[in-house]
């Protein structure tokens, strides 16, 4: 049921190599509504490969069709849980809606991200800022196309230029400074 783990134990006991986690956070896309369907479909054929998924949701539809997928590596994490326990240090990519917080965390973890901004507030200068400091990729979250998501979430868990660059931002940030220099660390 809704904010319930799913399948923590069973889907996650024999951890997979690779874990993507996705948080739309407060967004039109994200917990409080649906994630598109299009990004379910690649998200299902990347646990089908045997990549974990993690998702942060409240989304009855998510629910069903992670409950629909009773054999695949996959795990929903209520939004009230805050923050995601281990979810950013165990994942090795970020899909988010590009909120600072999201992407704070996963640069400070070392973690790559996809980012699928929306159009409120701060997202699209997030999103070009992923770009220019080559922390991630962008993805339109309302034109998506399930291969090509799945095809960068592969290259974001594979390409080590972009895997080293995170690391590199991330060694930059002390536990002091991180929220106060975080903008400017991504520039």
């Amino acid at each position: 049921g809704v904010g319930a783990f799913k399948a923590t134990t069973a889907a996650l006991e024999h951890r997979p190599q690779k874990t993507v986690f996705v948080t739309m956070g407060s967004s039109p896309l994200g917990s409080q509504g649906a994630i598109p369907d299009a990004l379910l479909l690649a998200l299902e054929i990347l646990a089908d490969e045997g990549i974990a998924v993690r998702i942060q949701t409240s989304s009855d539809h998510v629910h069903e069709w992670a409950t629909a997928h009773p054999d695949l590596p996959i795990d929903i994490i209520p939004p009230s849980v805050r923050p995601p326990h281990g979810c950013y240090q165990d994942s090795d990519v970020v899909v988010t809606h590009g909120g600072w917080g999201t992407i704070r965390e996963s640069v400070a973890h070392g973690v790559p991200v996809l980012v699928m901004p929306s159009i409120r507030g701060d997202r699209m200068d997030t999103a070009q800022r992923v770009i220019r400091s080559g922390v991630g990729v962008v993805q339109s979250p309302y034109a998506i196309d399930p291969q090509a998501l799945t095809a960068e979430v592969r290259l974001l868990l594979t390409d080590n230029v972009v895997r080293d660059r995170v690391r590199n931002v991330a060694a930059t940030l002390t536990s002091n400074s991180r929220r106060a220099h975080f903008v400017d660390s991504i520039r």
